[in-house]
């Protein structure tokens, strides 16, 4: 558990979410997105944020999701597999706007980069900007690829601002060496601290942009009322 963090994992049952919005009888994907959208505003109060995190490919689950969100921010790699993807993400975002016309895109992400090919992140940047043609933004934050990091995070179950104070509080290799267990241990990742700096700047960049987003909306709807 942690302070001011709730957490529910959807599990091997998304899997099934597609058999199962036919065989209950529920409708459309679009009926059960707005069935969403609706069990979420219950507790919207209680939250600053409610983020769905929703995987690669599924149409259904990603459609039923854009259906009931505010904001989308989509990531994507720097090959061009990865950004031919693209075209499936926006074609459920148009479609998903006709039940849910609220939906806006704030922009994408490069996830798994390269942090020392910058000749290859820069290209990959321009190739992005040029397919989104102006319409959304490729976010400034970028997440590099840490496999260690990433590894470490997940098997302690772990953010990774907390690896990064575990990595901080774990004894120096030569101090492992010298009490004689440094073949029984197996130090945590020291790239910790990069990455967590990555999401931590993600994070500070989405929520300006939330911010600004909705000062917008409240600006357009004041000067629509005068």
């Amino acid at each position: 558990m942690r302070e001011n963090l709730d957490v529910l994992p959807g599990g091997d049952l998304l899997n099934d979410l597609a058999s199962e919005l036919a065989r209950t009888g529920r409708g459309s994907v679009d009926t059960a997105g707005m069935a969403l959208a609706a069990s979420l505003a219950q507790i919207a109060e209680d939250y600053d944020l409610i983020f769905i995190d929703s995987p690669p490919g599924g149409d259904v689950l990603q459609r039923l999701i854009l259906t009931a969100a505010k904001w989308v921010i989509v990531p994507t790699r720097s090959d061009d597999a990865s950004r031919i993807g693209l075209r499936d993400v926006a074609r459920r975002y148009l479609e998903a706007r006709t039940d849910n016309p609220g939906l806006a895109l704030l922009g994408v992400v490069l996830f798994g980069t390269n942090i020392s090919a910058t000749r290859v992140t820069g290209q990959a940047r321009e190739a992005l900007a040029r397919d989104l043609n102006g319409v959304v933004p490729v976010l400034d934050a970028t997440i590099r690829y840490v496999e260690a990091a990433a590894t470490d995070a997940r098997n302690r179950g772990q953010l990774l601002h907390e690896l990064e104070k575990s990595v901080a509080a774990q004894p120096r290799w030569y101090e492992l060496r010298r009490s004689g267990d440094g073949k029984k241990t197996t130090a945590l990742a020291a790239s910790a601290g990069s990455l967590a700096g990555d999401y931590a700047a993600l994070a500070k960049e989405v929520l300006q942009m939330i911010v600004d987003a909705e000062n917008k909306l409240i600006d357009e709807l004041q000067g629509a009322q005068s």
